[in-house]
């Protein structure tokens, strides 16, 4: 899952660093690969219960950016 762990490592970063440009990469490429990983796992998940927690995910990551 290098979704996932580039998600983990962008987030980390992102607490790690104050404003400014490289924050504000790191945080696109943060939601980017966690979409990225939701939206695999609801296409391509192993089980449902996988599949549903991409959905959640996904969920989480568009009613928290409304």
């Amino acid at each position: 899952n290098i979704p996932l762990w580039v998600w983990i490592v962008s987030t980390i970063a992102v607490h790690l660093l104050t404003k400014g440009p490289l924050y504000s990469a790191l945080e696109v490429v943060a939601l980017g690969s966690l979409f990225t990983w939701s939206y695999l796992e609801i296409s391509q998940g192993a089980d449902y219960f996988r599949r549903v927690l991409g959905i959640m995910v996904l969920a989480a990551i568009i009613i928290g950016h409304i």
